[in-house]
């Protein structure tokens, strides 16, 4: 009987460092599977946010005549949003910059929305999308844009 009972602790280790690898390799895999969808949803919040830009700029552009016109100074609405540009770079420019805090029940978004009328045939839209409220940024900080030339 003596000569047993190193074996059986020897065996319960063994099986007991088995089991341990075990769960340590399954919780490596979920814990990498749950930054993926983390970051698939941080991006997919960008690209519509970037999208929303887009299309707010686009709505006004091409529906209301006087929108981004040289020394046009107007708000302009954005679903619920009534916005005032936050810039224009240079006093009588054609470039007119603004900015959409979006805010969502799953988190916030921004889109950052520049609009390029400086040439007489082409105007530029840019819009950039990011994860969070304008002005904010971490880490996990997604930025996704979306150009549209017309």
């Amino acid at each position: 009987l003596q000569k047993n009972s190193g074996f059986v602790v020897l065996f319960t280790v063994l099986i007991a460092s088995v089991v341990l690898a075990m769960a340590l390799g399954i919780a490596n895999i979920a814990l990498k599977q749950i930054v993926l969808t983390a970051s698939a949803t941080d991006a997919n919040k960008s690209f519509y946010a970037a999208d929303m830009g887009v299309e707010c700029a686009l709505y006004h552009d091409l529906k209301l005549t006087t929108a981004f016109e040289p020394g046009w100074t107007g708000a302009i609405g954005c679903g619920e949003v009534t916005l005032i540009p936050v810039m224009q770079q240079t006093p009588g420019s054609d470039i007119f910059i603004f900015e959409i805090n979006i805010p969502n029940p799953s988190g916030d978004a921004c889109a950052d929305v520049t609009v390029d009328k400086s040439s007489l045939s082409l105007t530029i839209v840019t819009s950039r999308g990011t994860n969070s409220l304008c002005g904010f940024s971490g880490s996990r900080t997604v930025e996704r844009v979306i150009e549209v030339t017309y």
